[in-house]
């Protein structure tokens, strides 16, 4: 080895070693520290923090920052970490806390920052990102440390390559060394010029140097250890140490040895240890928290410049000394004592990560700091390496935000109670306003009369689902919105649900379709009171945004993602259902889809002007449906309509009251012509018709219904029922009927209508055309099955059009059981007319008391079969009147009497309060006629 050779060596060692110190200190840091490019890209990171989070270095490695398996859990940080990186790049400190989750998905609290490192010019070359676990518990493992380590110098001995030329520059030897290093075989190279193995200049330039040579004697190609470029055989350049030296043979004449070494891979590790020790320096200077190592006697080696800003103490004042002069008592008289017991016990006491303790600043302020300790090991020492972060910010911040938190629960509380009595305030004008307005319809009244009336029972019915949407939202913000968990049949909800809201479908003119195939469970466990109020919002939003067309509500059995996976959906356990409610409506633009499931929220402010609304629906149907376990999202063209779809997860309950529908023998075989114009009700009646064993043939018009019978008779296989739509394009329902009814052909053919035309004085045109039925869409499964098996049991010659119209929800029976003997304790005045209003065409006697200590004073005295009971009345409030009635039953051996409560508070918990109080069941004002009506005949069949 030459002289040269030794002194790159050795500089080459001091080069490793310098770095290999900076890296080993790196390494065994245990909190998070690294480096990375201003575009993000993650170089380099403490491997300490990879070994404790489990990660490795191909993970975060040459990567954007905020890919790493840090954010992973949460876009909305991986967003503010693409913030921070594009922040920082412009010269600016970046600091911020986030969150990841340990290897066991416990949620930690991390401190972050990324500090610029600038070159000389001021433009940022590299960003510093740092993290610290500030979790509160501070005892174990931080699974934060965030790293990888990325340099690793590979230093690989060259095997040099031997070439002989002769004085004209002619290859004469190539030994294999030289094959491996250039890529040629020995027989390409040989007899040819060296240039080949040059690129430019070299390749020009090197026969003149040669001719100098040989002429002249000017030795600028002889020597040892130049670096040079070389051309490998596939056009590839690499740096190569070249020496050269001539060779006398026997002949005399002049030869050339050049001993060639490929230098590639001391370059890039030379260039290594120069860009790690150039690393290692930036971090140690512009790390945001301090850094200080020790030896194992306690005395100061290194201090960094964080250091010198957190203490005070420039590094000269400090390095020498016992770290103790930086800690206040108790921590000052007891440190030298735990570093003694680790040299002679190894008991780590002074090890660890993330302890709170207290620091002692120059001029002789406290301050609370947290403290990780690591120990490095450098050949036979031992020396301690210290992170220190102030944390007086974090403290006040923790502080105030405990305080914060504290005020927002009392003022969240506030605010319950505050809604809570407000619902209750409202409500009670209301329950006499929508109650009167009901009253005042049923009398004789104007056009003109008719429509004022109409219009402030809608306002009244829109304030209340506004007061109404008001409380679900406050309780779901809350957290008090719980879910109970009962049986009930989800075609009956689905069936009901649609009835109820045909009506203003039809107000609009527009078809409400309801489709629930044949092999999704129905008998399901959870809770259809919630279920029924997201679809009604659902299609309460379609009509409200739908002009013209139809609106369709369809539901699909799916494999369960719940507990139990698809194992309980294969053993019949559980099963997600999708429900779509599809409309042909305005549609919402692109740019809105994301906001519209906020609170008091539509896509566009001028819909809220045209429209109505809240805003609120969506915001409730959105937290309702995650309630149940599911998500809910839309997908809309504007001017093309709007599918609403939402996923809920139920339990499947095999032993349900409710079996499904199959069909029987009596309408088998029959056959049976479909006609309407909507693709959507054929598919959905061909459906049902199918799986009843009827033969279906379908027409989207009168005219080709009308061929399409006379063809069938004259084949002589008439069609047995010919279901028709009342509101077609061209030939409608009722002119389809009247030719079928003209012509003699189709004598005997039994029609009946769907229509979503609840038009007065239609059933009556179908009775008059010979229909046999005439059923109002959405159709019930069983009520079509019902009706066929019905009309076509029954004999022609005596036709009666069937006119199953559904009644509106809570509507009363017609007649009640007996008569009752009530007692209405209430004490607002318009309320008791508003009851006694009510009652006036029923056979039913009322009394009244005005407060609740009159109530149970009146009952006392007379016989009672059911009491009304406001439960906020002065003197004696409903709960306590409740509570006396029943105790003086019980101590007089009285059978209970049925007490059912009246009020405006409609919370949960306030329902549960009157049943604890003993009350039978709950009603929230207002009430309707048809709801109480109906509690009342429910009390009378008792």
């Amino acid at each position: 080895m030459t002289h040269d050779d030794m002194t790159e060596a050795i500089l080459i060692a001091q080069l490793r070693q310098k770095a290999e110190t900076f890296r080993t200190i790196f390494d065994q840091t245990l909190q998070f520290i690294g480096l990375m490019t201003p575009e993000g890209i993650l170089l380099e990171a403490n491997r300490s923090s990879l070994q404790l989070a489990g990660m490795r270095e191909e993970d975060v490695l040459n990567k954007p920052l905020w890919q790493g398996p840090w954010w992973q859990h949460s876009p909305e940080l991986q967003e503010r970490v693409k913030a921070a990186v594009v922040e920082a790049a412009q010269g600016r400190l970046v600091r911020f806390e986030a969150t990841h989750p340990d290897t066991e998905g416990n949620l930690h609290y991390v401190d972050f920052s990324l500090k610029p490192v600038k070159n000389e010019q001021g433009r940022v070359t590299y960003l510093i990102p740092e993290g610290r676990d500030i979790t509160e518990i501070k005892q174990g493992e931080l699974e934060g440390k965030k790293s990888a380590a990325r340099l690793k110098a590979i230093v690989a001995t060259a095997v040099d390559g031997i070439i002989i030329i002769n004085e004209h520059g002619l290859i004469e030897a190539f030994n294999p060394a030289a094959e491996r290093i250039f890529g040629y075989p020995a027989s390409e190279v040989l007899g040819r010029n060296i240039n080949m193995l040059q690129p430019e200049p070299y390749h020009s330039e090197h026969d003149g140097y040669l001719h100098n040579y040989v002429t002249t004697g000017e030795k600028k190609i002889i020597g040892i250890g130049r670096e040079v470029v070389g051309r490998r055989r596939d056009g590839t350049t690499f740096p190569m140490e070249l020496s050269v030296s001539e060779v006398q043979l026997e002949d005399s004449e002049r030869r050339f040895a050049g001993i060639v070494r490929d230098i590639s891979e001391r370059k890039k590790v030379q260039e290594a240890l120069r860009e790690s020790s150039a690393r290692m320096k930036a971090i140690w200077d512009t790390a945001v928290d301090a850094i200080i190592t020790i030896s194992d006697h306690g005395q100061v080696l290194m201090f960094n410049p964080a250091a010198e800003r957190i203490f005070g103490y420039a590094a000269s004042e400090v390095i020498g000394n016992n770290i103790n002069m930086l800690q206040p008592e108790p921590y000052h008289s007891e440190h030298d004592t735990y570093l003694r017991n680790y040299r002679e016990s190894g008991l780590a006491r002074i090890i660890g990560i993330g302890r709170e303790v207290v620091g002692r600043r120059k001029n002789g302020s406290t301050f609370p700091m947290e403290l990780a300790v690591s120990k490095v090991e450098l050949g036979d020492k031992t020396i301690f390496t210290g992170i220190v972060r102030d944390i007086t910010e974090r403290k006040e911040a923790e502080e105030r935000l405990h305080q914060a938190k504290e005020e927002a629960e009392v003022a969240n509380q506030a605010k319950s109670e505050f809604l809570a009595a407000m619902s209750h305030e409202i409500r009670t004008p209301m329950n006499a306003i929508i109650g009167m307005a009901d009253l005042l319809w049923e009398t004789s009244l104007t056009t003109e009369q008719q429509e004022y009336v109409r219009i402030f029972r809608n306002a009244g019915d829109n304030l209340l689902n506004i007061i109404n949407d008001i409380l679900d939202l406050s309780k779901v913000e809350a957290g008090r919105m719980q879910l109970e968990k009962i049986e009930f049949n989800l075609r009956d909800l689905v069936e009901k649900t649609g009835e109820v809201m045909a009506v203003r479908a039809h107000e609009k003119n527009l078809e409400l379709l309801c489709y629930l195939p044949q092999d999704v469970p129905e008998n399901l466990l959870g809770d259809p009171d919630r279920l029924r109020q997201v679809l009604i919002n659902l299609i309460g939003n379609a009509i409200k945004f739908t002009p013209a067309g139809e609106i369709v509500v369809s539901i699909k059995a799916q494999p369960s993602a719940g507990p139990g996976g698809n194992k309980d959906a294969a053993q019949g356990k559980t099963v997600e259902l999708l429900f779509e409610v599809k409309d042909s409506g305005i549609g919402i633009p692109a740019d809105k889809l994301d906001s519209i499931f906020q609170s008091f929220t539509q896509a566009d402010s001028s819909t809220t002007r045209k429209f109505g609304g809240t805003g609120l629906g969506l915001t409730i149907s959105r937290r309702l449906v995650e309630l149940m376990g599911g998500q809910i999202w839309v997908r809309s063209v504007e001017g093309q309509g709007t599918t609403f779809c939402f996923t809920v997860r139920m339990q499947v309950d095999p032993e349900g009251k409710h079996p499904q529908a199959r069909a029987s023998a009596d309408i088998a075989g029959l056959k049976v012509l479909v006609v309407d114009d909507s693709d959507t009700n054929r598919f959905i009646l061909n459906e049902m018709l199918g799986d009843w064993g009827i033969h279906v043939q379908e027409e989207d018009n009168g005219l080709d219904a009308l061929t399409t019978l006379r063809q069938a008779q004259l084949a002589g296989n008439p069609f047995d029922l010919a279901i028709l739509d009342c509101r077609m394009p061209g030939m409608d329902g009722f002119q389809l009927a009247e030719e079928v009814g003209r012509d003699p052909l189709l004598t005997g053919l039994t029609t009946m209508m769907l229509t979503s035309d609840t038009r007065s004085g239609n059933a009556t045109r179908a009775k008059n055309l010979g229909m046999a039925a005439y059923l109002v869409k959405p159709t019930r499964r069983t009520e079509l099955y019902a009706t066929i098996s019905e009309i076509m049991g029954r004999k022609k010659s005596s036709p009666e059009v069937v006119v199953p119209l559904p009644l509106p929800e809570g509507a009363a029976s017609s007649g009640t059981s007996r008569s009752l003997h009530i007692l209405l304790a209430e004490d607002t005045a318009d309320n008791q007319l508003l009851i006694r209003s009510y009652l006036k065409k029923t056979n039913h006697r009322l009394d009244i008391a005005e407060n609740g200590e009159e109530a149970v004073t009146m009952f006392k005295e007379k016989e009672y079969d059911l009491v009304l009971m406001d439960v906020q009345m002065p003197i004696m409030d409903g709960y306590s009147a409740t509570r006396a009635i029943r105790s003086w039953e019980k101590e007089n051996n009285r059978t209970p009497i049925p007490i059912c409560a009246l009020t405006a508070h409609a919370m949960r918990e306030d329902v549960a309060k009157s049943l604890d109080a003993g009350c039978d069941t709950h009603l929230i004002k207002p009430i309707k006629k048809a709801y109480l009506l109906d509690a009342i005949e429910n009390f009378s069949r008792k």
